[in-house]
């Protein structure tokens, strides 16, 4: 009898325990996915943590980072992607991944996949800020799992814009707000003669990279040619124009150079997405003059002695009487600033021999000093030299001539 009762207490404690397993299991059970979504959750946050510190402008997506050749960038949740065009410019690399690299917590293996969407703005302005998603997949119990995370983002943390943004699907292109407060300033000399430096405040949606414009200034703004900004053409700079290069994005001056000196011209900064459109999104005009150079001097370059007919250096006189058969041209060449009445310049025969007229005083023009010899009194043959002297001091500029006969003995002059 006694048997018989422990053996109606044990089937009586085993139906209550029973019950009590199974609650403890589930619990287990429950606790091990709070944990494994916890985790999930965390491993999202970090995504999202490295989405706000990506520049605002370049968070989003280049159509090659999911394939060859490019593919279309999917949206999420019926929002449009955020699309910076299909392939990264020379020298940028994209700053947010579609996907993360696998991520292992205990036995659980997480996959975050990051989409980067449009969120139209309170005012019903489409495509105003950026929306990060983060979406981490695991296998639980052989179930696939999901947890998300997401985040509002705004142009370059300076609150909510409400104008359009630079990115919109497919890589084109609107017009937010301007760059501004553009400055010009002429260094001083020698820089100012062919270069001006440039300064602006930059656009509150930040932009991709810059590209300076200039062109000689025909007279005032209203003359230009006023380049497209509405983002539907190319012509965002007037015919004629010259372009620098891509300038960064963070930059906020640029220095122009190879400008011709004393001449006026207009200058603007456009700026671009990150994505490379080929309009503007933003611009405004300066105009400067550049710098004069200051006077050179008065400087005598060369000089070359030469007879109608002849070889520079050679020169011909009759036989009978030494006159010339024909006249001789001297001519001395100079740079800097030369005036007539203020520089003399001379030529003289300095070697020995009859030498009719020199020293000889040249004739003042452009670029060169010049004298035409024909005298009467004749000359000796032989070799003749010749030395510049400018303002009465000698050069080391000289020059030979030989002198002939003539066997003719007309002499022309």
């Amino acid at each position: 009898m006694a048997l018989l009762e422990v053996g109606v207490a044990l089937a009586v404690l085993g139906t209550l325990l029973l019950p009590l397993a199974n609650l403890f299991y589930g619990g287990e059970t429950v606790a091990a996915s709070n944990r494994d979504f916890g985790d999930a959750i965390a491993i999202a946050n970090g995504q999202l943590a490295q989405a706000q510190g990506t520049t605002y402008a370049d968070l989003g997506f280049y159509e090659n980072q999911f394939g060859t050749p490019p593919l279309t960038i999917s949206g999420y949740n019926g929002q449009p992607a955020v699309d910076l065009g299909a392939s990264p410019p020379t020298g940028v690399s994209p700053q947010t991944q579609p996907t993360s690299t696998p991520q292992q917590v205990g036995s659980i293996v997480y996959t975050a996949t990051n989409y980067v969407v449009w969120v139209d703005g309170s005012g019903g302005d489409s495509y105003a800020y950026k929306q990060v998603y983060a979406v981490v997949s695991w296998t639980q119990d052989g179930h696939n799992t999901q947890a998300t995370q997401s985040i509002l983002l705004y142009p370059g943390g300076l609150g909510k814009y409400t104008g359009p943004q630079n990115n919109t699907p497919g890589g084109t292109s609107a017009a937010p707000d301007n760059v501004v407060e553009l400055a010009v300033t002429v260094p001083a000399d020698p820089a100012g003669e062919t270069q001006v430096n440039l300064a602006w405040t930059a656009p509150q949606d930040p932009a991709g990279y810059y590209v300076a414009a200039w062109a000689p200034d025909p007279g005032g703004q209203n003359n230009l040619a006023v380049p497209d900004t509405t983002g539907t053409s190319s012509a965002w700079a007037p015919t004629g124009s010259s372009t620098s290069g891509s300038i960064l994005g963070t930059a906020t001056s640029f220095t122009v150079t190879g400008l011709a000196s004393s001449s006026a011209y207009w200058f603007e900064i456009v700026a671009f997405s990150s994505a490379g459109d080929q309009w503007a999104i933003s611009q405004t005009w300066v105009t400067a003059t550049t710098l004069t150079p200051p006077p050179q001097p008065c400087t005598v370059n060369t000089l070359t002695v030469s007879q109608a007919g002849q070889a520079s250096g050679q020169a011909t006189v009759a036989k009978t009487n030494g006159q010339l058969i024909q006249p001789i041209t001297m001519t001395v060449t100079y740079s800097g600033t030369c005036v007539s009445n203020a520089d003399a310049v001379t030529v003289a025969a300095t070697s020995s021999g009859a030498d009719p007229g020199s020293p000889y005083a040249l004739a003042w023009a452009a670029n060169q000093y010049t004298y035409s010899l024909c005298p009467t009194n004749g000359f000796i043959t032989g070799t003749h030299t010749y030395t510049v002297s400018h303002n009465g001091t000698a050069t080391n500029l000289t020059v030979q001539v030989s002198f002939s006969q003539d066997k003719k003995g007309t002499p022309a002059c």
